[in-house]
């Protein structure tokens, strides 16, 4: 996170730039962001890097790798045992056409679509919940609204 020259995304994000030139992004590794048109990111749901730490890289496992990251977002539902919240691989961003503050995002590994809602962007309080698909992310093929898709 960070303004341009500092921020970084890796290549693998896909998304949406809303009407105000914002683009809403969707990392692999497993965040939901925004990057502003001067150039800014900042991580709005998922794990990022601790400023005040090192990254820690390649062959590491989840827990070490952690050590070294915050939490971004408050994960009201579909928390993995043992975590906070976190996505699995998330692959896209699209903003609900009726509500331009939350963010539906589909996760591969997750089963499910999230929900990030976005309460206030300027102090960057957001809550995460499962829009559709199981609470356990057990995969499934129902047709169906909510928690039963």
């Amino acid at each position: 996170d960070g303004p341009r020259g500092v921020g970084w995304m890796s290549t693998y994000v896909s998304g949406i730039i809303d009407e105000k030139g914002r683009f809403f992004f969707a990392e692999t590794s497993g965040r939901v962001g925004i990057l502003y048109p001067d150039g800014e990111i900042f991580t709005l749901a998922g794990w990022v890097t601790d400023p005040l730490k090192d990254p820690v890289w390649y062959k590491k496992p989840t827990h070490v790798v952690r050590e070294n990251q915050v939490l971004r977002g408050t994960w009201l539902e579909g928390k993995y045992p043992g975590e906070e919240g976190s996505f699995g691989t998330a692959l896209d961003v699209a903003i609900d056409p009726t509500d331009e503050n939350v963010l539906l995002v589909p996760g591969y590994d997750d089963n499910c679509i999230w929900k990030v809602t976005i309460k206030d962007i300027t102090t960057r309080d957001v809550e995460v919940t499962v829009f559709a698909g199981a609470l356990d992310h057990s995969a499934g093929k129902t047709d169906g609204t909510g928690h039963d898709a």
